[in-house]
C-alpha cells in the first residue's frame, strides 16, 4: 500500500501500466563516506486507486500565531498512523502543539512523560531550535522525531553565489519544495542541509543526485520548484 501511494503520487495513471526506474541507495551516518547505490531497475507497474485517503495532523505554534486554521500540516499518505512534514520554526517561537482538525479542542497533543514522546492534553512542545525540521508524529507509539532539513539553491545565478544557499520553502500538501526569487544568468544546483553531501542538478526538468549545473540564461524573477517524490523540477521565469 505505501508503494502503490508512492505511485499514486508521482500521478502514474491508474489501471495501466508505466515503467519507472528504482536503485537502492545505502549509507551510512559519517559524512566522509559517500552512499553506495545499485544498479538500475526497471520495473513495470500498475497502480490501483487509492481507496485509504490521506490523513493530516496540523501545528499552530508560535511561528504562525497559534492559528491553527492556517497552521502548517503532517501528512500520512496512507493514514496508518505515522505523520510527517517540515515546519520552519523563527527565533524566539518555538512552541507549538499538534492537532486533529484545524481548530482548537480535543485531541491535542503536547508534551508526553518522556523525552520524544507526545501525550494527549500535554503541555506546549518545542523545536530544538530556530530551524527548519521534518517532524515525523507516530501516534500509535506515541513519539515524535526532528529531523533537521533545509533545501536551497546555490551557485553563480543566485543571491549567495557558490558561497551561500538560499533556502526555500516546503508545501507540506503538495510535497514540493519551491522559492520565487531574483535570478542572474549563470547556473545553479539544489542543495540540503547547506552541505554537497546530498545535491541535485539535472537537465530538461529531470533531477540528477550530483548532476550537473543547471544553466540560467538570462536575469530576471524566476519561480523555482522542487519535487523529490517525482524526481523533477520547475524553473519558470515570470
Amino acid at each position: 500500500s505505501d508503494f502503490n501511494a508512492l505511485l499514486n503520487a508521482m500521478k502514474l495513471p491508474t489501471g495501466a501500466n508505466s515503467n519507472i526506474e528504482v536503485r537502492l541507495k545505502s549509507q551510512i551516518t559519517s559524512s566522509m563516506v559517500e552512499p553506495v547505490y545499485s544498479p538500475v531497475l526497471t520495473l513495470s507497474v500498475n497502480p490501483y486507486t487509492l481507496i485509504i485517503p490521506a490523513s493530516f495532523l496540523y501545528v499552530p505554534g508560535a511561528y504562525q500565531g497559534w492559528t491553527p486554521a492556517t497552521a502548517d500540516s503532517l501528512i500520512s499518505v496512507t493514514s496508518n498512523g505515522i505523520y510527517k512534514g517540515v515546519i520552519n520554526y523563527t527565533p524566539g517561537n518555538l512552541g507549538f502543539k499538534i492537532l486533529t482538525k484545524k481548530s482548537w479542542g480535543p485531541p491535542e497533543y503536547g508534551k508526553g512523560s518522556a523525552e520524544g514522546t507526545i501525550a494527549i492534553g500535554g503541555s506546549d512542545l518545542s523545536a530544538p531550535a530556530a530551524d527548519s525540521y521534518e517532524l515525523v508524529a507516530d501516534i500509535n507509539a506515541n513519539t515524535l522525531v526532528f529531523n533537521k532539513l533545509t533545501w536551497g539553491v546555490i551557485g553563480s545565478a543566485t543571491p549567495g553565489g557558490w558561497d551561500n544557499d538560499t533556502n526555500m520553502n516546503y508545501d507540506n500538501g503538495k510535497r514540493i519544495w519551491n522559492i520565487t526569487l531574483s535570478l542572474v544568468a549563470g547556473e545553479l544546483k539544489f542543495r540540503k542541509n547547506d552541505a554537497w553531501d546530498t545535491n541535485y542538478g539535472g537537465s530538461n526538468g529531470a533531477l540528477a543526485l550530483n548532476g550537473s549545473n543547471i544553466a540560467i540564461a538570462t536575469a530576471g524573477s524566476y519561480k523555482l520548484e522542487m519535487n523529490l517524490v517525482t524526481s523533477t523540477y520547475t524553473i519558470t521565469k515570470l
